[in-house]
């Protein structure tokens, strides 16, 4: 990038000013020196280590007797590993673990029950330097043993890995070829252990990525459905090795799916190009076509000689999971019963049988922190489930609250005695009252049902999915307008990069958002101004998928009026900047920012925008680049970021930096009685006396 506008210029005032007066950034020839020469500031750990390990899937095998199962249960501490299943063997009753080598993700792996009885599990070797392919485990109930088959379809294997036992007996299992992002389709015979991979097949996806989401067959033919833009129903024609797309659907609000059926297989989908309505349509996959059923009673066009049951029964073995998320301790339990109800008072007498179990659990790192009124911290640790926890600075106690198994924390807002918490996937968004127990994930026995989903009883209450309103896949920054209602810009993921605002209305409980206008861009970081009255959104830019609209050259900051409820400016503050970094509030109808400079991998650039006026008042050259964490305002009016491994303060007057000290690794921040309590370690850090709130 062209650094014309910083060479031999400190400072540029590009305005004059607004009515409060101009806006000018002070210039401080000496704060590369002071960066450099930061005092290591004295800091305490007080609070525990919140352990952790995330709850993978739950395998049902049927074992040889034909009455009883064995359950594996998985665990992983990130996706790439370490990774392990607790087998609890319900007709023995031996309990054991089982693990697989690193780089192995068993999130989103491919599984079935083969026609020998056996459980097949395919996964890629994911987040290895070499991309070896697709690897096969397969366990034997008979043994209770996890065996290692090797790599079976080298180099496939992306995020979806869908199988299924088709209507000859054999698995058939899809994946994408990241390379060439074309999906793949390999065939298990589990009678010889003969293993067939078909290669890449139908269209590639080049440059954006492709999702197989499910696969089915017949006796001759393969057909995967995939989702991104397009979306399609593919047919692989195993004699010939030829494929082609079937069924195409719209990128806004399409879908296709196929469905494996004993005897055949049919398919699903939306918005269909070409199709006079847009409703969903229904197909017979059959002879390697599609052909849409014309009635709900439409008798398929295959023979069915018998019922439609499946290759191996299950036996009716009834689990109750509830608790198999570990405590911070790694305890866990799993209930479980054959051969139905029994009369009793408690779950023992009623046929429950508890095991009981430990996991291995890892210290995790402590982020998302918001200050609650009356002082205390609640944080969140990261990843899924991680674990929520108050810190109370009065008693120096750790209060491990629980977590929330189906949020991915990117950004949460307290905001009228309440906390909200959102991000991936599909921008959950929870409300915690922390006024009140929290409920959510506690221990229960069988015959207790814990609230249904979306049940106020719940404590954080799930309240909406925000990508029903504004697509986004994650939630990236949340703010709070002067309508009343909680702002979150974030963005889409796999089907498009777009953008997307939406907001929740606490007083009438009802959500909305939009993503149309943001299809271009990507919204990275929220800020108000104007007493809030004005949402502003940090943009950059990205191919639109979904509309076609043409991609910006820079990056941008989109201005949306929450009395008018519409977008009505865009200001461009960084000429030939994609990412315009973090923003906040610096009073008045002003927004101050943070960006990266794309030139100088050690420098960034602070600059400054007046809404009013639609003007850039200055922009700063920084002598150090944003290093990740917090850029917010403090309760003593100033911006506090990171710079580097240095904590700094902002005045948004005059964009004086004031460089507080060293801290090590930047993390979120919260402030809490002149102290500051800083994220981004496995122990909330305390820097005593950091700050004075503004009078």
């Amino acid at each position: 990038m062209s650094k014309h506008w910083v060479v031999g210029v400190v400072v540029m005032a590009l305005c004059a000013g607004a009515a409060q007066g101009a806006w000018q950034a002070k210039e401080q020839p000496e704060l590369g020196r002071a960066l450099q020469s930061a005092r290591e500031l004295p800091r305490e750990e007080v609070s525990d280590t919140i352990n952790s390990v995330t709850l993978g899937e739950l395998m049902r095998v049927p074992n040889p007797d034909g009455k009883t199962i064995d359950i594996l249960q998985w665990y992983f501490r990130s996706y790439s590993g370490p990774t392990m299943a607790v087998v609890i063997d319900t007709g023995s009753g031996e309990v054991k673990t089982v693990s697989i080598p690193d780089n192995l993700q068993i999130h989103i792996c491919g599984w079935v029950i083969g026609r020998d009885g056996k459980l097949y599990i395919t996964t890629p070797w994911w987040y290895a330097a070499e991309r070896k392919g697709m690897e096969l485990m397969v366990y034997d109930p008979a043994t209770n043993k996890l065996e290692q088959r090797g790599v079976i379809a080298p180099k496939l294997g992306y995020e979806n890995r869908p199988m299924t036992v088709g209507t000859n007996g054999k698995i058939y299992g899809a994946s994408t070829y990241p390379d060439e992002m074309r999906v793949g389709v390999y065939e298990i015979d589990t009678d010889t252990g003969k293993i067939t991979d078909f290669g890449p097949i139908g269209p590639s996806y080049r440059p954006v990525g492709c999702w197989v989401t499910a696969v089915a067959a017949d006796d001759r033919y393969v057909y995967v459905a995939t989702r991104n833009n397009p979306r399609y129903i593919m047919v692989l024609d195993r004699e010939t090795r030829q494929s082609k797309v079937l069924v195409t659907a719209e990128n806004v609000g399409g879908s296709t799916s196929v469905q494996q059926h004993r005897y055949g297989v049919t398919g699903s989908a939306t918005k269909v190009v070409g199709a006079a309505d847009p409703g969903p349509k229904r197909y017979w996959l059959y002879k390697g076509e599609a052909i849409e059923m014309r009635t709900p009673d439409e008798k398929p066009p295959w023979p069915v000689p018998g019922p439609e049951e499946p290759w191996v029964k299950m036996p009716a073995v009834e689990i109750f999971a509830n608790n198999a998320l570990p405590e911070s301790d790694g305890s866990a339990e799993i209930w479980y019963r054959i051969g139905g109800a029994r009369p009793g008072a408690t779950p023992e007498e009623q046929g429950w049988v508890r095991i009981t179990y430990k996991v291995p659990v890892y210290p995790t790192t402590l982020n998302h922190l918001v200050e609650l009124a009356d002082g205390r911290i609640f944080g969140t640790a990261t990843g899924y489930g991680g674990g929520n926890f108050i810190y109370d600075p009065a008693t120096g106690k750790t209060e491990v609250l629980g977590k929330i198994t189906g949020l991915s924390q990117y950004c949460r807002l307290q905001h009228g005695g309440k906390v909200y918490m959102s991000g991936y996937p599909s921008s959950p968004l929870y409300i915690y009252d922390p006024a009140k127990p929290w409920t959510m994930n506690v221990r229960l026995k069988p015959g207790q049902r814990p609230p249904a989903e979306f049940s106020k009883q719940n404590n954080p209450w799930f309240a909406v999915r925000l990508r029903e309103f504004a697509g986004t896949h994650y939630a990236r920054s949340a703010v709070a307008g002067a309508d009343g209602k909680i702002y979150f810009g974030g963005v889409w993921a796999r089907d498009a990069a777009s953008g997307g605002l939406a907001w929740w209305d606490p007083q009438t409980e009802k959500a909305g958002g939009f993503w149309q206008d943001l299809s271009n861009v990507a919204v990275n970081h929220l800020a108000t101004t104007d007493g809030g009255r004005l949402i502003v959104m940090a943009a950059s830019p990205v191919p639109d998928r979904l509309l076609n609209k043409p991609m910006p050259e820079q990056g941008r900051l989109i201005i949306y009026d929450v009395t008018q409820g519409k977008i009505v400016q865009f200001i461009e503050p960084l000429p030939g900047v994609k990412d315009v970094g973090r923003i906040a509030d610096a009073g008045s109808t002003r927004v101050i920012g943070l960006a990266n400079d794309p030139a100088d991998r050690n420098a960034s650039i602070l600059y400054g925008v007046d809404v009013a006026t639609s003007t850039v008042a200055f922009r700063k050259p920084i002598p150090a680049p944003f290093a990740g964490g917090d850029f917010r305002i403090g309760p003593d009016g100033a911006v506090w970021t990171f710079l580097g491994e240095v904590l700094v303060r902002i005045l948004p007057a005059d964009a004086t930096i004031e460089v507080v000290g060293k801290v090590g690794r930047p993390g979120h921040i919260a402030f809490s009685g002149g102290d500051i309590y800083l994220g981004g370690a496995n122990k909330l850090r305390r820097i005593r006396g950091a700050y004075k709130p503004a009078k």
